[in-house]
């Protein structure tokens, strides 16, 4: 074999090397971006359950609800809900809970007896 053969098949085995360190380090680096995303997460919803257990005025929860719509959708259940075991007679509340509750849709029809419903 010549000098050339054995130059080549250096080089590929290096630049071999070097893609698949280079794939496994970001392999590594995005398992560690999910992980820190998911932690992050479970911080949030702990201090958002810490949150509502506090919470004592359905109103501020609605406008909390309308917030979290736009930027955290996942946390909106949690906190409509907790916001009509608040306030179970406010229409508004009602409303917002009958997406998630069938008990509230139901309620829903006692609370507001001109709400038709379309489904």
């Amino acid at each position: 074999m010549t000098k050339r053969f054995w130059f080549y098949l250096a080089v590929l085995i290096i630049v071999a090397g070097l893609g698949g360190w280079l794939v496994a380090s970001n392999r590594q680096i995005e398992n560690e971006r999910v992980r820190l995303e998911r932690e992050s997460q479970q911080i949030r919803q702990a201090a958002l359950d810490r949150y509502l257990q506090q919470q004592t005025d359905g109103r501020k929860l609605v406008r909390l609800a309308q917030l979290f719509n736009e930027t955290q959708p996942d946390f909106v259940k949690p906190v409509v809900l907790r916001a009509y075991e608040l306030d179970p007679n406010s229409r508004d509340i009602v409303l917002l809970a009958s997406h998630y509750l069938p008990a509230a849709k139901e309620r829903l029809r006692f609370v507001d007896p001109l709400f038709e419903d379309s489904n």
